[in-house]
């Protein structure tokens, strides 16, 4: 298989006129054994199939060429399905060594719609359908705007802010017998207060519940 640039004749609708368009083409052989005599063409010939593909979009690219190896005639017209038989063609090793292999991906297949394309976008939603190409992409620019959020590091670390509540009481009553009823504590400026609750159960024993902060 070889890459160049053939002509292509296409015939316009307009009274049978041709015009010819130069397309960039990729070159494709492959070989047939005749197994049913035709005109100019007996059992045992090999035939040489040589076809012609777009490689913008793999579309045709003209008629195929088949041309008789044996006697070197070009066919006028292809062989039927019934008369030939695709023949394996032998290649030493030294040829083996220097043949190169062209896979081509159509645009629309399932392989390039999974893995996607350079120019797939990233999705709005992860939880869309979206290729492989288009999530990375998706992860790029979260990973990107969790980094913008990252304080700038001190020594090679992450500075870390916090606030510690230091609490001190500062007044506090007692009733006769000793139990705290009233309480007040501050942090800095700031000052709350919680009173105890005096209970006597049916006993006659007295304690004291203490409230929540206000």
């Amino acid at each position: 298989m070889s890459s160049y640039t053939p002509p292509i004749v296409i015939t316009s609708t307009g009274g049978g006129t041709t015009t010819t368009n130069v397309a960039d083409v990729d070159l494709y052989s492959s070989f047939y054994e005749v197994t049913t005599a035709f005109a100019g063409v007996t059992v045992g010939d090999v035939l040489q199939r040589i076809s012609f593909v777009k490689t913008a979009d793999q579309t045709s690219g003209g008629a195929d060429i088949w041309i008789n190896v044996n006697t070197t005639l070009t066919l006028s017209s292809a062989p039927t399905n019934d008369k030939i038989k695709p023949r394996v063609v032998s290649l030493s090793k030294d040829e083996m060594s220097g043949l190169t292999i062209k896979t081509l991906e159509q645009p629309t297949s399932p392989l390039v719609t999974v893995l996607g394309k350079p120019d797939d976008v990233a999705p709005a939603d992860i939880a869309g359908t979206y290729s492989i190409a288009g999530g990375f992409k998706k992860l790029l620019a979260i990973a990107s705007s969790v980094l913008d959020k990252m304080p700038t590091l001190v020594g090679g670390k992450i500075p870390i802010i916090g606030t510690v509540e230091m609490w001190e009481t500062v007044e506090w009553r007692m009733d006769s017998a000793g139990f705290v009823v009233y309480e007040k504590e501050k942090n800095g400026a700031v000052v709350r207060q919680r009173s105890w609750t005096k209970t006597t159960d049916a006993t006659g024993t007295v304690s004291y519940v203490a409230g929540d902060w206000a």
